[in-house]
């Protein structure tokens, strides 16, 4: 048996509920974060202000606003401002959407690059390190 460290950092993932917010957040869990999972981004918002999230995922469609919308959130209240941000897209994203994205955001596609995407992410961020 090997002794490891398990860091339950939090993470906020807003997505609908289907396989893939399942698939998603398993990845997640694997790399050692407590998912908070929201299907709204009413409830994504509520979640990072009483959570206090490392980073919010947003999937680019939510029911009640956009990726882009909710991950514009965090930046501009001060006590989520140093959240990170990453928007789990589907599609390729356009220059119209694009300018409607927080600065800061990241973007993960959905599908076989995820876990590698993801990996490549955290190192950036000096979280798996």
């Amino acid at each position: 048996m090997i002794d490891q460290d398990v860091r339950k950092i939090p993470v906020v993932l807003a997505m609908p509920f289907n396989i893939q917010r399942k698939i998603i957040a398993s990845e997640l869990l694997q790399c050692g974060f407590r998912v908070f999972m929201a299907d709204t981004g009413l409830r994504a918002i509520e979640l990072t202000l009483t959570k206090k999230p490392k980073i919010v995922f947003a999937n680019f469609e939510l029911d009640d606003m956009t990726g882009g919308d909710l991950l514009s959130a965090p930046d501009a209240m001060r006590a989520t401002k140093d959240t990170d941000l990453a928007l789990i897209v589907a599609r390729k994203i356009d220059q119209g959407d694009q300018r409607s994205l927080p600065k800061k955001n990241i973007h993960l596609a959905k599908g076989t690059k995820f876990a590698k995407e993801l990996t490549s992410m955290l190192v950036d961020l000096n979280i798996l390190v």
